[in-house]
């Protein structure tokens, strides 16, 4: 007699929780994502109501519109993302003195198209360790998800000592003035949380005008290896950048080498991304 009542509680048991697994609220939309439904008995017609993605952020606004027992209709009157299923759904609360974006983190989608500009400074492999100022801007446009095509301008200018390849002995000074352009990819991650990441590889070409010991005939000559010509070269550029998310813009800070003809240079630097 007690296995049978034990059985029974455990059926009764066994079925309750599956009957609250069955109400879970489950986010369903139509193809055009116009229109979605959800079980939910605490919304009725009229309520505006906002849905959330994993990061709580609002990706989508509707109203509700018709109720069938469990079931509410929400037509979508606003959406920045496509709605996924695991997506969450509750009652949008904002005051009349505040702005939406103010009460609730509104998902931005990423911009197919953006610019930034960025100052460096780090090391060229000429000589002793020539220091190296540089000026940087870039325009991308996405191509596929996180993949975007890149043009990038570059003005370099680097001043230090050199000393000749065959004695080490004579010393002089060396100076660099460069005007380069490039393409190439870059790869995000991340991109509109607080924190993101961004790669970048170009190439292309440097003007570069040069002297050592104030003598522009010297630089590919005489004992000196400076590892660059005066005139148009190689210029290979990385980007290695750390993405802080602000309002409207993002700040970058980023470890860049560089291959500027045949000498190799590397540097830090700061910069501004903006979407377009």
């Amino acid at each position: 007699m007690k296995g049978r009542c034990f059985a029974i509680v455990f059926f009764i048991v066994s079925f309750g929780v599956q009957s609250v697994s069955a109400y879970a609220k489950t986010l369903q939309c139509d193809k055009p994502q116009k229109i979605c439904t959800i079980d939910d008995l605490d919304l009725t017609v009229g309520d505006k109501v906002g849905i959330f993605n994993e990061d709580n952020e609002l990706v989508a606004i509707g109203i509700v519109k018709e109720i069938k027992g469990s079931r509410r209709t929400i037509k979508i009157v606003s959406n920045m993302s496509k709605i996924k299923k695991n997506y969450t759904l509750s009652l949008l609360n904002v005051p009349e003195d505040k702005k939406l974006s103010e009460v609730y983190k509104v998902y931005r989608e990423p911009s197919k198209e953006s610019a930034g500009g960025s100052v460096g400074i780090g090391t060229l492999g000429v000589g002793k360790g020539a220091v190296e100022f540089e000026l940087s801007g870039f325009y991308q446009w996405r191509r596929f998800a996180n993949l975007a095509l890149v043009a990038r301008g570059v003005i370099a200018k680097a001043s230090g000592d050199i000393a000749r390849i065959d004695s080490g002995i004579e010393t002089t000074t060396f100076s660099m003035m460069g005007f380069g352009g490039a393409g190439g990819v870059s790869y995000s991650v991340f991109e509109g949380k607080p924190i993101g990441f961004r790669g970048e590889v170009v190439g292309g070409f440097m003007f570069v005008s040069a002297t050592v010991g104030g003598s522009a005939g010297d630089v590919d000559g005489a004992g000196f290896n400076t590892g660059m010509k005066n005139g148009i070269g190689l210029l290979i550029r990385g980007d290695f950048s750390m993405l802080i998310e602000r309002e409207s813009y993002r700040i970058a800070l980023f470890l860049t080498p560089s291959l500027v003809h045949n000498a190799v240079s590397y540097g830090i630097g700061a910069g501004i991304i903006k979407d377009l």
